[in-house]
């Protein structure tokens, strides 16, 4: 009798300890607890994915875009190299329409991203230190913007955000043919010889962009396509929009008439570079999705690059 007892109170014992284990598991999480922002990956704009009538933006990008605001994504909770302060890098060839002289002055399309990016975040201007630095020198930044590709980005063994532009291609042509910006359209391009320089998308990704004819020939750099132009090879060459207003264009007496619309997939994007392992990577890229969402994005494009790039129709 004695066993029996022992062996009932045991078996009760257990059930309750059972009930109070499935009852803890299905327990829901604490609301209070706000999401970590996602990093970036294959889906976000760092990488080409299909376009449609407005942006491309990922599941998880939207997900940390539209929710309530995350308590670790403020400049008083972010660690940075010197703290309180925000170091932004761009290098020392510093042109039109990406950076307008001194970056304090808030003027190019580089600049002003940095300036909403730090003021979305909670960083004051007079907290934002810009640098002249490149992807070498990463331990003298937090952020670095200079137009580089994702896959620039990592090659240097720094971490990309999500894309802030798009590096379509843009259209060169001779200075002296006249047709500067908005000169040209697509149906012009049609019916002429294209060149392009390496690492133009119309090269590496055709499906990026919509090109009106085929490449003929292929560069190396933009001062062989300007000799290729000048020997009547090919009347216009397409460059990666990063590339487009380097001085080396009008040194060699090449001058932009536009860019190509995208395709049928998304072009190679900008992004801004970070140290390896950056704290403030994923709500860098968190703000950028954000941005995308909201069209800050297309609005500073359509403020610095279509009035000396404007988009061919």
């Amino acid at each position: 009798m004695t066993d029996q007892r022992t062996r009932r109170r045991a078996v009760l014992l257990t059930a309750g300890m059972l009930t109070l284990l499935l009852s803890g598991c299905g327990r829901p999480a604490d609301p209070a607890v706000a999401p970590t922002p996602p990093a970036p990956t294959a889906s976000s704009p760092t990488a080409s994915s299909p376009t449609a009538s407005s942006p491309t933006v990922s599941t998880a990008a939207t997900v940390a875009s539209t929710a309530a605001p995350l308590r670790e994504c403020t400049a008083a909770a972010l660690p940075t190299r010197i703290a309180g302060v925000l170091t932004v890098a761009t290098g020392a060839s510093r042109e039109a329409p990406w950076v307008l002289g001194d970056p304090a002055d808030g003027q190019g399309l580089d600049v002003e991203l940095v300036d909403r990016l730090a003021a979305s975040l909670g960083w004051t201007a007079d907290q934002v230190s810009w640098i002249t630095a490149s992807t070498s020198d990463v331990d003298a930044f937090d952020v670095l913007v200079d137009r580089h590709t994702a896959a620039e980005v990592q090659a240097a063994g720094l971490e990309p955000s999500s894309g802030y532009a798009a590096d379509a291609d843009v259209v060169l042509v001779a200075a002296a043919s006249g047709a500067g910006a908005g000169g040209l359209t697509a149906a012009d391009l049609a019916d002429q010889r294209l060149g392009a320089v390496a690492g133009a998308a119309s090269v590496t990704d055709p499906q990026a962009v919509d090109t009106p004819g085929a490449v003929a020939v292929r560069y190396g750099s933009v001062e062989q396509a300007a000799v290729g132009i000048g020997a009547g090879e090919v009347d216009a060459v397409l460059v990666p929009l990063a590339q487009a207003f380097d001085p080396s264009v009008a040194a060699v007496g090449l001058t932009v008439a536009g860019r190509l619309p995208a395709g049928q997939w998304q072009p190679e994007q900008l992004v801004l570079a970070l140290p390896p392992d950056s704290p403030l990577t994923a709500c860098v890229s968190a703000t950028l999705d954000k941005f995308r969402i909201e069209g800050t994005l297309d609005e500073l494009v359509a403020i610095w690059i279509d009035p000396v790039a404007p988009e061919l129709s």
